[in-house]
């Protein structure tokens, strides 16, 4: 008995011991995390240290929780105030020289889509030599195609025009700086007679099909599907007259707020490509009748798109939806529909919905205010049984009239 007792008690001491050294290489390992990411830092205004994360750029007077009751042993150096400004100076004058370059690498450089191996090349319009390799000086930006702009990586518009500006070195202008009078020298590309950047080649199709349709009066077609594209050329909406665009199965990322611009826009067709929402300025297209968004990764959008108040036909299957959006409380909408819940509802014209193929949860909100809804399709393999039944089983209490009109059933299922 004294035996297994003793047993007991030494074995419960060596796994305390284990404990308490795995918690000993613990705390050493999070210090040393630590040290490499955090800078302990005189501010000689405030005669304190203060603690700055390299990783994050943040700053804090606080010591950093994880350390515990250690600190950290060194202290960063700091800068007087020249040597922060001679720094601040030459940082600003490598990112002033960057941009310089990279809006002169792209007023010479074309990104052209080859039909044959389905990628981009790029083709130098001076040298006349192309590479599938996009050149070093872009960094982590890229050139559209089509266009002489900058993109970043999320497909933001860096650079709107080749235009370059470029500020002078001489001792004489650094002088004048405070005074506002530094000079600038300005190098501008070559326009035609409409004020348009000159055409180059070789054209992509995209290229090619836009062409078209700008050299063509009144053109009222543009179909790029299936061209790869990452996003719609800023040309192809530039082209007021068109009522139809398709711009199906390619890898477009975002629709852009300037579609709101095709005033004349009747049909819209952007399945197939990898949209996670819509823009609000969707609002702006008052003639659009027939909009197909099948096959994206919509989740959710802003409820400014239910404002298409000419819309009948509308496609949101394959999507990502678990329910359709109903945006609730929003200030601006409000003042502007007088509705405090902005849904499907709104879409008086609609008569052909399909939601089928997504992840609905629950019955789409607002069916009852459709009116003029005529097709309905919620087809999905998993709601299958629950959505379908009770549509079959609203319908026939309706005898196939609209649920609004005969007002039958409950308001919700």
């Amino acid at each position: 008995m004294a035996d297994e007792i003793n047993y007991a008690v030494g074995n419960a001491a060596v796994l305390k011991i284990q404990g308490l050294w795995r918690r000993a290489l613990v705390r050493e390992r999070t210090y040393v995390e630590l040290k490499a990411v955090w800078e302990k830092i005189f501010d000689p205004v405030q005669q304190i240290y203060y603690y700055y994360n390299t990783v994050t750029d943040e700053a804090s007077w606080k010591r950093p929780a994880p350390l515990l009751w250690r600190d950290l042993g060194d202290v960063a150096p700091t800068f007087t105030d020249e040597q922060a400004a001679i720094y601040m100076q030459c940082a600003w004058r490598r990112l002033k020289f960057l941009r310089t370059v990279r809006r002169l690498v792209a007023s010479v450089v074309s990104k052209v889509y080859d039909e044959h191996s389905q990628n981009y090349y790029y083709y130098n319009a001076q040298t006349g030599q192309t590479s599938w390799t996009k050149p070093l000086l872009l960094g982590s930006q890229d050139i559209e195609p089509g266009t002489q702009r900058l993109v970043s990586s999320d497909g933001r518009i860096l650079a709107e025009t080749a235009v370059v500006e470029l500020d002078s070195d001489d001792d004489s202008e650094r002088e004048s700086i405070g005074s506002g009078s530094t000079r600038r020298r300005t190098r501008s590309m070559p326009s035609d007679d409409l004020g348009l950047m000159p055409r180059e080649y070789p054209r992509s199709e995209a290229q090619k099909r836009i062409d078209k349709a700008e050299d063509t009066p009144d053109t009222d077609t543009l179909d790029l599907s299936g061209l790869k594209m990452a996003r719609i050329s800023f040309r192809a909406l530039a082209i007021e007259t068109l009522t139809h665009l398709d711009v199906s199965d390619n890898n477009i990322l975002r629709l852009v707020p300037d579609i709101g611009g095709l005033a004349s826009l009747e049909k819209l067709d952007v399945s197939g490509n990898q949209l996670r929402s819509l823009p609000k300025e969707m609002e702006e297209l008052e003639e659009l009748n027939w909009f197909a968004c099948a096959r994206n990764r919509i989740g959710w959008f802003p409820g400014n798109v239910y404002r298409l108040e000419q819309l009948q036909y509308w496609d949101l299957s394959q999507n990502q939806f678990r329910e359709l959006p109903v945006q609730v409380g929003d200030l601006e909408l409000l003042q502007q529909t007088r509705v405090w819940a902005v849904g499907p509802g709104m879409l008086a014209a609609l008569t052909h919905l399909d939601v089928s193929s997504n992840q609905l949860t629950k019955w789409p909100n607002q069916l009852d205010q459709l009116s003029s809804l005529a097709t309905l399709n919620v087809r999905d393999a998993a709601q299958r049984r629950t959505l379908n039944l009770t549509w079959s089983r609203r319908w026939r209490q309706c005898d196939g009239a609209s649920p609004r009109r005969r007002r039958c059933g409950r308001r919700r299922l």
